[in-house]
């Protein structure tokens, strides 16, 4: 389900780094959802500016980065199966906090979406998807991994 608020997060549509806010890298431009995705164009910070931006762009440009990833808060979870709660959520009413670009994405589906944004050959995002599948293999999905995160990002702002 794909069902995100985008008001606060278009206000300031800071990327980062890997999640760190004290690593902006640029922003994002057109953010919006089409279909069932969540999209955006990434706009760099101009080369120069840091050498952290200088080593991030290139890695983007050599295809060695290639990933982004979401910090979101869900307004509203309920479980899978209601009869083993912690085998993970359905997610609603989503609002979108920030977009990384990171090495590692919790879902693997950004991996692919960045790489064909990219103009990477349909041949190397083969090799990529059946090496995510592989990853995948572990008998845990992203989606369970990602919901567990989500619980825990849930519960660490209810502590505060």
């Amino acid at each position: 389900k794909q069902n995100w608020d985008l008001k606060s997060f278009k206000v300031n549509p800071i990327a980062l780094f890997s999640h760190t806010a004290s690593l902006p890298i640029g922003t994002w431009k057109s953010v919006r959802v089409v279909g069932n995705q969540l999209i955006g164009k990434l706009q760099m910070a101009k080369q120069g500016t840091s050498e952290l931006i200088d080593t991030i762009r290139s890695l983007l440009e050599q295809g060695i980065i290639k990933a982004v990833s979401v910090g979101f808060v869900s307004h509203k979870q309920e479980p899978i199966d209601p009869e083993q709660p912690w085998a993970g959520y359905n997610l609603d009413k989503n609002e979108l906090m920030e977009c990384s670009v990171c090495s590692i994405p919790a879902n693997s589906e950004s991996l692919m979406l960045a790489t064909k944004s990219m103009n990477i050959t349909k041949q190397t995002r083969d090799f990529l998807n059946a090496s995510v599948k592989t990853i995948d293999s572990s008998g845990v999905s992203n989606q369970t991994i990602t919901n567990n995160k989500n619980r825990i990002k849930i519960h660490q702002r209810n502590l505060t």
